[in-house]
């Protein structure tokens, strides 16, 4: 079986590698050891639903908001999908909601969103209740700035 190898947190390589019969045999052991620990924690479609709402429920407590309420002005956004488990950019117009990925846009389907600003914001521990001083906002919606120019400018998938 050819895979693309990856590195910790980086991109697919673009070159396809032949696994060897023992890395095939470790990677659905482990494909098979996590079915089985879902299944345990799991085990009927009610517990997964209320998994699943719990998860939404403490995603929203920090600071997470459904995405039908997401501003359609065009800024950046950060989305979650259900069925992923990436953060990801993206902007929402009149009629869609588009990830920003490898220089192109990507239709999506989120189920929630924050504003990209409030994501350094939770990072650095800030809230309502604790927040920085107004210099560190600015420096945050810079952050932001740059973080789309790169998304706009990164290389295509090869």
């Amino acid at each position: 079986m050819a895979v693309a190898r990856q590195t910790d947190g980086a991109a697919p390589v673009s070159r396809i590698e032949q696994l060897t019969a023992a890395e095939w045999d470790a990677m659905i052991a482990a494909i098979e050891a996590e079915k089985r620990q879902r299944a345990e924690a799991m085990p009927t479609e009610d517990d997964a639903i209320k998994a699943m709402f719990s998860a939404w429920e403490r995603l929203k407590e920090l600071g997470w908001r459904e995405a039908m309420y997401a501003p359609q002005d065009g800024r950046m956004l950060q989305f979650i999908e259900a069925g992923s488990t990436g953060i990801h950019h993206g902007h929402k117009d009149g009629k869609f909601t588009w990830l920003h990925e490898a220089s192109d846009l990507w239709p999506s389907n989120p189920i929630l969103f924050r504003d990209a600003v409030f994501a350094y914001a939770a990072a650095a521990g800030w809230s309502i209740a604790n927040p920085p001083e107004k210099w560190v906002w600015r420096q945050m919606a810079h952050e932001v700035l740059r973080i789309k120019a790169e998304a706009n400018s990164a290389p295509p998938h090869g």
